[in-house]
């Protein structure tokens, strides 16, 4: 999996979930866990067999802002589904922030 794809997959999800919070516009949008998203799957399985990757200084960051950014957004759908927008709308902010970081350390790596 390339670089572009995962961000492009994140933005995706992203978008499902923003959608979500707007007064839940869409369906409910899956809050996969941080290890089934495409993401988590190269994370787990491939970069660990990455020298290159594996030894990138912000690499153990790179999982831990991971977990967090698939925390926030569920936490945002949540809220949502209680029609508590702001709420959500605000995690979905914090959410677009670390997927700034996310997408930041990939391209360094």
């Amino acid at each position: 999996m390339t670089v572009e794809q995962i961000v492009l997959s994140h933005l995706n999800y992203l978008d499902n979930i923003v959608k979500y919070t707007e007064e839940n516009a869409v369906e409910r949008p899956p809050t996969p866990d941080p290890h089934e998203c495409s993401f988590g799957q190269w994370y787990c399985g491939e970069a660990q067999q990455d020298a290159e990757a594996k030894s990138h200084p912000r690499f153990d960051e790179l999982g831990e802002l991971h977990k967090q950014f698939h925390s926030i957004t569920e936490d945002a759908v949540d809220h949502a589904a209680k029609q508590e927008y702001d709420e959500a709308q605000q995690l979905t902010s914090e959410a677009f922030a670390l997927f700034g970081k996310i997408e930041h350390i990939l391209l360094e790596m």
